[in-house]
């Protein structure tokens, strides 16, 4: 293993390396690994995808969780088609929230893999809880919410995983919107 990046930052231990083997980059948070270009790419892709399955229309959406980036980068591959059918990539808004500050620098070393998302001109970065996030919001701001937090006995993300924080995330759904959980 090559060691591309270490940041002990405000809520967990930041790690990116290479495997020199497979060449296989990936993301711990705490030691445990979150991301990777490869046994978790058709996960993190997938996440990112599947919402606009069923809200194509989609315009305001909230990514919780940064990690590698490839979700949110999933994400912004997605226009909002207007009424003729037309891609207009200027009507989406695309939020990201990220808990651990060191996790955007982190997610830079899969650029060439996640599609820049912070790039984006769409997209505005948060770094804060991602449960204080949504609970500042108003009932019905989103069409769609994608939460690919860390597993939960990760320091500062079990309140992502509650019955609450899910009734929470539906009351800020805009009619029809779609929520996304892993």
């Amino acid at each position: 293993m090559d060691l591309l990046f270490y940041d002990e930052g405000v809520s967990s231990v930041v790690t990116v390396a290479t495997d020199t083997v497979d060449g296989n980059i990936w993301l711990a948070n705490n030691g445990k690994i979150d991301a990777s270009t490869i046994s978790d790419m058709p996960t993190q892709v997938l996440v990112g995808h599947i919402p606009f399955v069923f809200q194509p229309l989609a315009e305001d959406i909230l990514v919780i969780g940064l990690a590698s980036g490839v979700t949110a980068g999933s994400v912004t591959t997605h226009c909002a088609p207007d009424s003729s059918g037309s891609c207009r990539v200027g009507r989406r808004s695309i939020e990201i929230v990220e808990i651990e500050p060191a996790i955007e620098e982190a997610s830079h070393y899969f650029d060439n893999h996640n599609n820049r998302p912070l790039e984006d001109p769409r997209v505005e970065f948060f770094v804060e809880d991602g449960r204080n996030h949504v609970l500042r919001q108003p009932e019905g701001r989103y069409d769609i919410v994608v939460s690919e937090p860390p597993n939960p006995w990760i320091s500062g993300v079990a309140n992502l995983f509650t019955r609450e924080f899910f009734a929470l995330g539906k009351s800020r759904l805009k009619e029809g919107g779609q929520s996304i959980k892993i």
